[in-house]
């Protein structure tokens, strides 16, 4: 670099010392840098690799890491909150028909009527965990190991996740449009989506707005030997 002298007269400066060695010495020593991603129960995990710490600011391989994860973030969070709502419906309506299921076998034995709660029906399914929505699996405490089948009935009938409506037509003789009356839905605040799972009486199951299912038990309750028009 040249300097005007106070003369006139150009003289050659000296520049700096590098603090580091050129970038084209230092590259042929650097490893690649990395990234992993990965899911568990916890959520949605990303995990870089640098060959030394500040490798980053060089550029290269890990700066398009460090860009991609929190987009990548922002397409698999949706994605898997939207696949763990998809399992648990499909086990909530695996409950509902098993516990269909019970109710025509509890029918089956007792003359044609109809169990007068779900805790009635426990001897049919064998597990208290079929009346829990999956989100409360392992939140709720579950009776004793040494705890009675009478026990156990009250505890369904306290903690259940499923409302049983059923009760009100007292025989299955008197149920008509089996396919459209319901039997069995989850608890309104469970809903996803202004959805919940509803059981019906021909032992199917299926998803239904809210609002749908609540105006369905309306005219059921107000006359429950009168099955429901349409749907």
């Amino acid at each position: 670099m040249r300097i005007a002298g106070s003369k006139g007269e150009d003289r050659i400066g000296q520049t700096p010392a590098l603090a580091l060695p050129p970038l084209n010495k230092i590259m042929p020593h650097l490893a690649s840098s990395v990234g992993a991603t990965w899911v568990d129960d916890a959520g949605w995990h990303y995990r870089s690799v640098t060959p030394f710490p500040a490798a980053d600011l060089l550029g290269g391989e890990q700066a398009a890491i460090t860009t991609v994860a929190p987009v990548a973030m922002s397409i698999a969070l949706p994605a898997l909150a939207k696949a763990r709502q998809q399992a648990r419906t499909v086990q909530s309506l695996s409950n509902l028909r098993q516990i269909g299921l019970a109710i025509q076998l509890y029918a089956n034995d007792h003359d044609g009527k109809l169990p007068p709660d779900l805790g009635s029906i426990y001897a049919y399914i064998g597990s208290p965990l079929l009346f829990l929505a999956a989100e409360h699996v392992g939140a709720v405490e579950l009776p004793g190991a040494n705890a009675n089948a009478e026990k156990i009935a009250l505890w369904i009938n306290a903690n259940t996740d499923y409302v049983y409506v059923g009760a009100k037509f007292a025989k299955y003789s008197n149920v008509q449009n089996a396919s459209q009356v319901v039997f069995a839905h989850e608890k309104f605040e469970l809903a996803r989506e202004g959805r919940i799972d509803v059981l019906y009486a021909d032992g199917h199951a299926d998803v239904q707005p809210v609002p749908f299912v609540k105006q369905r038990v309306e005219d059921q309750n107000r006359d429950p030997n009168g099955p429901p028009q349409g749907l």
